[in-house]
Parts: structure tokens; sequence; C-alpha cells
């Protein structure tokens, strides 16, 4: 099993003098999170961690502009829809070297089924002042948890 910080509200956890910590599908929930809601470019140390649903700029220097503020709600359904696969994508492709390395080192896995992104379906809404992006992620244990992140225009 591995476990994280726990962050509330951006910040960390602290209950009672001590740090909490996120396990299971509240880790990997948390850890999409921060993925997607990570500017792309603003990590020094890791310069194509992040996304660009809010723009961002690429390991390169280029700059990528945010889609929340286009005015055709397609073009943003569609932008978001390949950005937030391409972050799921890559989560699991650390997943997996992550499985792997672990394998040869210990002999087993360190991730838990309720911890492994199997699956994931993404809706976006649009109004005027709002994009709403939701993705319903399927664990390795089989259970569908939901993180809703909402954008204003």
């Amino acid at each position: 099993m591995t476990w994280s910080l726990q962050l509330r509200n951006g910040d960390l956890a602290i209950d009672r003098d001590r740090l909490n910590t996120v396990t299971d599908w509240q880790k990997l929930l948390q850890d999409l999170r921060i993925r997607l809601l990570t500017r792309l470019g603003t990590d020094p140390l890791h310069p194509d961690f992040g996304s660009t649903l809010d723009g961002g700029t690429r390991p390169d220097g280029i700059e990528i502009p945010s889609v929340i503020g286009e005015t055709d709600s397609s073009v943003i359904r569609s932008a978001i829809t390949v950005e937030v696969r391409r972050i799921l994508s890559d989560y699991q492709a650390v997943q997996a070297n992550r499985k792997r390395l672990d394998l040869m080192s210990y002999g087993s896995n360190s991730l838990t089924d309720t911890e492994i992104l199997n699956g994931a379906e993404i809706n976006v809404a649009t109004s005027p002042t709002m994009v709403v992006v939701q993705v319903v992620v399927a664990t390795g244990g089989g259970e569908t948890k939901q993180i809703s992140l909402p954008f204003n225009v």
C-alpha cells in the first residue's frame, strides 16, 4: 500500500498535531486532482508535470492558452477531454512502471487494487460563466469514484 500526505483546500491536513495521509481510492483521486489542477510548467523540477486545462507552458517554453475562455463549447469539451485523457494515460503509465519496479525489487506490488486507475469516463459541461469537468474513475478494485472540477470563465 502506498500513501500521500492529505491535502485539504490546497494545504496539508493536520489533526491533533499530526499530518494526515490518504491511501487507496482517496490517494488515487487526490493524485489525479493534483495533476489536473496543476498548471503545466509551474513545477521547476518537473516541467512536464500538470495539465493545460487552465493553460500552461510546455517544457520547450511554448505557452499553451487555456481553452476555458473559448466561445465554442464543442471546442472546449473536445480540448478538455483530450487533455484529461492525456493526464489519465500518463498516470496509468506511472502506475504500470511502479508496479514493474516493485515486482523487480520486492517481488510484490505496493499498489492496492483500489488505488489503481483502471479506466475513466470524462464529462464536460459548459455554461456562459462556468466549465465543469467531471471524471468518473474506475479503480482496479471495481469501485467507481468521481472528481468534479469547476472552472470560472
